[in-house]
C-alpha cells in the first residue's frame, strides 16, 4: 500500500478530510464516457502526488484494466472474499495511481452479491485508508450496485452526453437516487459537448425539470469537451493528459481535478503541484445549493 503523500503539505488536513474522498461515477445508460472520464480524472489527480485508487465495479463488463494497460492477478470479487489480499489486488500502473480490476476479468464468473458489496463499501475508509482519492467506476445497468456505490460515496458524478436518451436516463437516475436518499450528493458531469453554451443549456433544462418534479437540484460538476484525442488515447492505452497535455480536453479534467482537491481539503491545490497549463475558462455554472 502507498504512503499518504498529501501529508507532505503541513496543515492541509483536518480530521474531517483525513479519510479518502470517495467519488462514484454513474450513468443512466452505457456509452456516455463514464469509464474514460473516471480513468482520466484519476490520472490527473495522481499527478498532484495524491494517492489515487480506481475501483472497477462494473461487475460484468469492466474495462479499466484495458485503459490502464495492466493484467490483474486479483479482482474486486477476490477482495470481497478475502480482505487480506487488498495489497496484492491493487495494481500500481504509475506513481500514485493504482487500480482494482472488475470481477469480469477473473478466471471464473462471480455473481454480484448485494450484501457482500455493501459490507465492502462500508469498510472503504478503513481498508483503503492509505489513499487520498478513491474513484468507483460503476455499471450502467446494475441498479442495486449503483445505488449502494452512490450512497457510500462522498460525491457522485452522473455522466451524460447531449443525446436525448442520455439526458432522459440521467434525469431518471437522479430521480431514483434522490427518492432513495434525500441527502445524497449528486453532480451532473456533461460529456462530449462542443462548448460551454451547450453544456449550460443541458444543465439548465435538467435542473428546471428536477426542481419542478422532485424539489431537488443536482449540483454542477462542469463539462467535458468532445475531443478526438480521446480516441487516440484509448487506442494507445494512454490518458488524454499523455496524448495532449495542454489541449482543451485535458484542461477540463484539470478543472475537475482542482474542484475535487478543494472538496477534500478546503484549499486550492498547492502551488507546487499545479500543472504548467493554465485553466482559463469561464465559470461553468454556479453551484446550486440544496435546501
Amino acid at each position: 500500500m502507498p504512503n499518504n503523500r498529501l501529508t507532505d503539505f503541513p496543515g492541509l488536513f483536518s480530521e474531517s478530510n483525513r479519510k479518502p474522498l470517495v467519488v462514484s461515477f454513474l450513468s443512466g445508460k452505457g456509452g456516455v464516457g463514464k469509464s474514460i472520464s473516471a480513468y482520466n480524472l484519476a490520472v490527473v489527480t495522481a499527478q498532484t502526488g495524491a494517492e489515487c485508487l480506481v475501483i472497477d465495479a462494473d461487475w460484468y463488463f469492466g474495462n479499466q484494466h484495458i485503459l490502464g494497460n495492466f493484467i490483474p492477478r486479483f479482482t474486486l470479487a477476490d477482495i470481497i472474499a478475502d480482505r487480506n489480499i487488498v495489497a496484492s489486488a491493487a495494481v500500481m500502473v504509475q506513481p500514485h495511481l493504482s487500480f482494482i480490476a472488475s470481477p469480469s476479468v477473473g478466471a471464473q464468473e462471480n455473481a454480484f452479491d448485494e450484501s457482500s458489496f455493501a459490507r465492502l463499501l462500508a469498510d472503504i475508509p478503513e481498508i483503503f485508508a492509505s489513499y487520498d482519492f478513491i474513484f468507483i467506476d460503476t455499471p450502467s445497468g446494475l441498479v442495486n450496485l449503483i445505488t449502494l456505490a452512490a450512497n457510500a460515496a462522498d460525491l457522485n458524478l452522473i455522466v451524460l452526453n447531449p443525446e436525448l436518451t442520455s439526458i432522459a436516463d440521467a434525469y431518471g437516475l437522479f430521480k431514483y437516487l434522490v427518492r432513495s436518499n434525500r441527502k445524497i450528493s449528486v453532480h451532473l458531469l456533461i460529456n462530449r459537448v462542443q462548448n460551454y453554451s451547450e453544456a449550460a443549456f443541458i444543465y439548465q433544462k435538467l435542473t428546471a425539470l428536477s426542481e419542478t418534479f422532485l424539489g431537488r437540484l443536482p449540483f454542477d460538476a462542469g463539462y467535458l469537451l468532445e475531443d478526438k484525442s480521446i480516441i487516440e488515447s484509448i487506442a494507445g492505452q494512454k490518458s488524454l493528459f499523455e496524448i495532449d497535455p495542454k489541449g482543451p480536453g485535458t484542461e477540463r479534467f484539470l478543472y475537475l481535478r482542482n474542484r475535487l482537491w478543494k472538496e477534500k481539503t478546503g484549499y486550492e491545490e498547492p502551488e507546487a503541484t499545479k500543472q504548467a497549463t493554465k485553466i482559463n475558462t469561464p465559470k461553468v455554472l454556479a453551484d446550486i445549493k440544496e435546501e
